[in-house]
């Protein structure tokens, strides 16, 4: 069995085969193996070679996973797959050398707890857990991550990689019998119905429109005729009332200029609110003093203008994507309140931050509405469809339904569940 396991060519193969059916092709259930043909061709090899393939596949990985980021920064791609690739390859090489160290069947334990450490120290980055709570991939197991987390069910996946190895590699039955029981749990968790969920579905819902512009402009082309983009946005909207919502939710930066100053825009989307006499909120700016990278600061915020209704309510984002330093920060997180309900907004990357939906949860919100941009991503069904899975994984774990508006990504409603419906 080791012998036909250290032909790399084959485990080349495999592996680069599992990560195209998870990343292109969309079989994300494949999450629960991909990582053993790696530990497989590598168990055997004395360190120093373990340590080049260990190198070897884990950029492979990074790249295959995260290329899509390339489009909105080169250097921020370069950057985020060169953390991915020592992250994953400190993961192999140390649980490599730890199991074979302990041989025994404790050592089963080996990649979860090293996952977890790595897990812990990415977090403390600016980027905090961005594509690594590979939860994401499996947002079905609702019982599952109301139960243990979307961190927990990360490294029960880790965990199932680990005990498929084990079983593998040592050929023996205990690991067979682990497998059934980790099979078992997966099936009771989705056969399990959420309280957290059924609660939710029971409440009085909100009837929301969104509308996608799919504008592929340059952002200075956008921000020099922010007029050119409302009168789309006024269109769709305008078709948008047929279906009489309860509120239309534009993307991010959908209106690219501060309303505050330019009162030619900010009255036509007010008076467009007042004609359709439907609340609308929408995706704007707020310009600042100072530059960096010869772009003006700013605010990423949304506005929530209701008819006849002079004071807008007004949410600042309080995590822009690190990299993008001419966004500034909001000092407080706020919510909204519509239709005597609070409402948790999200911007962009805020998507992917497990922080902003436990708070909301504590803030007892009964929706959280998602205005993204995606524009960047447009190029890439990858990056576009990862975006969407953040969203989807919050909303099963913490059981609110979510509204979310992009410009050229998957707009979608989320049930309490995670279901696209």
């Amino acid at each position: 069995m080791r012998s036909i396991f250290s032909r790399f060519p084959l485990i080349t193969l495999i592996f680069s085969l599992l990560i195209a059916l998870i990343f292109i092709h969309g079989l994300y259930f494949l999450v629960w193996v991909f990582l053993v043909p790696v530990f497989l061709a590598l168990m055997d090899l004395p360190w120093k070679k373990q340590w080049m393939y260990a190198l070897s596949y884990s950029l492979a990985l990074s790249v295959l996973a995260l290329y899509w980021i390339w489009p909105y920064n080169t250097w921020a791609c370069i950057g985020i797959i060169l953390l991915h690739t020592v992250s994953i390859f400190c993961f192999v090489s140390i649980s490599l050398r730890a199991i074979k160290r302990i041989k025994n069947n404790a050592s089963i334990v080996i990649m979860p707890l090293v996952f977890s450490l790595i897990l812990l120290s990415y977090s403390l980055t600016p980027l905090s857990n961005f594509v690594f709570n590979w939860a994401m991939f499996q947002p079905q197991f609702v019982a599952l991550l109301q139960m243990i987390t979307s961190y927990g069910l990360t490294i029960l996946i880790i965990l199932g990689n680990s005990i498929i190895f084990h079983f593998i590699y040592y050929k023996k039955n205990i690991f067979a019998f682990e497998i059934i029981l980790l099979a078992l749990v997966l099936g009771f968790s989705l056969l399990v119905p959420s309280p957290i969920a059924s609660n939710n579905e029971n409440a009085e819902t909100i009837k929301v429109a969104l509308v996608q512009a799919n504008i592929v402009d340059s952002w200075h082309d956008r921000v020099n005729n922010p007029g050119k983009s409302l009168a789309i946005y006024e269109r769709l909207s305008e078709d948008a009332q047929k279906d009489n919502p309860d509120i239309i939710i534009w993307p991010e930066y959908a209106v690219p200029d501060d309303l505050s100053k330019n009162k030619g825009l900010s009255d036509k989307i007010i008076k467009l609110s007042d004609e359709l006499n439907i609340p609308l909120l929408i995706g704007s700016l707020e310009w600042l003093n100072g530059t960096s990278w010869g772009e003006r600061h700013k605010h990423d915020i949304a506005l929530l203008i209701e008819p006849d209704k002079e004071k807008m309510q007004k949410y600042i984002s309080v995590k822009p994507l690190p990299l993008e330093r001419p966004t500034k920060p909001g000092n407080n997180l706020a919510t909204v309140s519509f239709q005597d309900k609070t409402i948790g907004i999200v911007l962009c990357f805020e998507e992917t931050q497990r922080s902003m939906f436990r708070e909301y949860k504590k803030r007892n919100v009964s929706m959280i509405f998602a205005l993204s941009n995606d524009v960047h991503f447009s190029q890439s069904r990858l990056g576009l469809e990862i975006a969407g899975l953040y969203p989807r994984l919050y909303a099963a774990e913490f059981g609110i339904p979510l509204a979310r508006a992009t410009n050229t990504g998957l707009t979608q409603i989320i049930d309490p569940r995670g279901n696209v419906t």
